[in-house]
């Protein structure tokens, strides 16, 4: 029998994560600030609805439990509301519109930057030996289900999801 020391349901339980996720979400929340006065709004409301859409699931929805940054976030998302809310606007984004949103862009981005550099997030890299896959371990358990427990089983079964 094969035994994988695993600890569930503690505190420093590891997550997956998309890596690309925080890339992704970043580049449809930076260009908001790019925002100019004299900008046609049907120009601007691309970026700003994909913003709000995305800063909204970041941070509701992410694995990413934010605290520091939320006001920030909040307030940013308002000014995004208020500027979306009309779809039949004519006139293009002011200068005080375009300053609210780079200032409240930056503000979120400054908090949210201290916010992640104080958060215990790490990167585990698999090594050679102790790749699971190149060691045979998952052919070797498929062939012994027999004397595995249903514990060891149930563990194996989420460990190669």
């Amino acid at each position: 029998m094969i035994e994988v020391p695993l600890i569930l349901g503690s505190a420093g339980d590891m997550l997956r994560i998309h890596g690309f996720y925080l890339y992704s979400t970043g580049h449809q929340i930076h260009p908001v600030g790019e925002i100019q006065a004299e900008t046609p709004f049907v120009n601007a409301f691309g970026p700003m609805f994909f913003a709000q859409s995305a800063l909204k699931a970041f941070i509701e929805q992410s694995i990413f439990r934010l605290q520091t940054s939320r006001d920030a976030a909040a307030s940013l998302l308002e000014i995004l509301a208020r500027l979306t809310s009309n779809l039949q606007r004519a006139e293009p984004i002011t200068a005080y519109e375009a300053y609210e949103l780079a200032e409240g862009l930056k503000a979120f981005e400054t908090i949210l930057n201290a916010e992640f550099a104080m958060m215990n997030v790490y990167l585990v890299l698999k090594k050679m030996g102790s790749e699971y896959t190149s060691l045979g371990i998952r052919d070797r358990l498929a062939s012994r289900k027999s004397t595995l427990t249903p514990f060891s089983t149930r563990i194996t079964a989420t460990f190669w999801r």
